[in-house]
């Protein structure tokens, strides 16, 4: 409950106090790739398939792209009765984002790092399960590119372009950066010395096997795709939390990472 909750009708909250604003408002929100109905099959899902989700985590992200568009569908289109055309909203929806700076729990790379510090062995829960890895720096360059282009060309006198912006959108990484969990930990630990134990349990709640992105939509409208490949992505990320833990600034860490990805 707390889940739905937080996810649903947070998301609501957000868009009922956007309406006691009177200036041009861009408000992307973001979802997860886990949004879909998922047949654990290797096919890449675009932004037209169906919403699903196995889990309260993604059933709920699922009704909130459900809820956006019935709300912005009811309040922010051209018809004269929708009173808030100053709003302009997208969802985005990214797959499995790694980088610097996250120390969450239950989430295979803080718990890589930890495990790593504490010389112990990262335990790993789906070896075989495959994800499409990107760096945080991907999919926050395409929210980013998203708002402008709301913010700007949904505000177009040309009917054709007004609110062209105003859908979901993909952004996934390259197709080759899709690799099972058990390849991503040997390649980590070719950075960052250690071992690693698979502890897998058939009790274990559902997790999914199988998740690809397709992005050709965020590419055509926004001139996006992802720019690291997978080796680069897992570098980054590893010698982020390598070199805080040998003293260095954090802000100075990701700082060097942005700086590179606009190189």
């Amino acid at each position: 409950l707390e889940t739905w909750n937080t996810n649903v009708i947070g998301t609501l909250n957000l868009l009922e106090a956007a309406k006691t604003l009177n200036k041009r408002i861009a408000i992307v929100v973001v979802t997860t790739d886990k949004v879909y109905q998922n047949k654990e099959i290797i096919y890449s899902y675009s932004e037209e398939d169906i919403l699903g989700g196995h889990d309260p985590y993604s059933a709920s992200k699922a009704a909130v792209e459900i809820a956006v568009k019935s709300w912005r569908d009811s309040f922010c289109g051209k018809d004269k009765y929708q009173t808030h055309q100053n709003l302009c909203i997208a969802t985005a929806r990214a797959g499995n984002v790694i980088g610097g700076g996250d120390w969450s729990e239950d989430r295979l790379v803080p718990d890589s790092i930890r495990a790593l510090i504490q010389n112990k062995p990262i335990k790993i829960r789906n070896p075989k399960s495959t994800r499409p890895w990107q760096h945080v720096l991907e999919p926050l360059h395409g929210y980013m590119q998203l708002a402008y282009k709301l913010f700007v060309n949904d505000n177009s006198k040309d009917l054709q372009n007004s609110r062209l912006f105003e859908q979901a959108f993909n952004f996934g990484p390259q197709l080759d950066s899709n690799k099972e969990v058990k390849v991503f930990i040997e390649e980590l630990l070719k950075i960052w010395q250690g071992k690693w134990k698979d502890i897998s349990n058939e009790e274990a709640p559902h997790e999914a096997n199988l998740l690809n992105l397709k992005s050709e939509k965020a590419k055509m409208l926004l001139n996006w795709e992802s720019k690291w490949d997978f080796e680069k992505t897992l570098y980054r990320t590893i010698n982020w939390y390598k070199k805080e833990f040998e003293g260095q600034n954090p802000l100075k860490c990701c700082e060097d990472d942005i700086e590179e990805f606009f190189v």
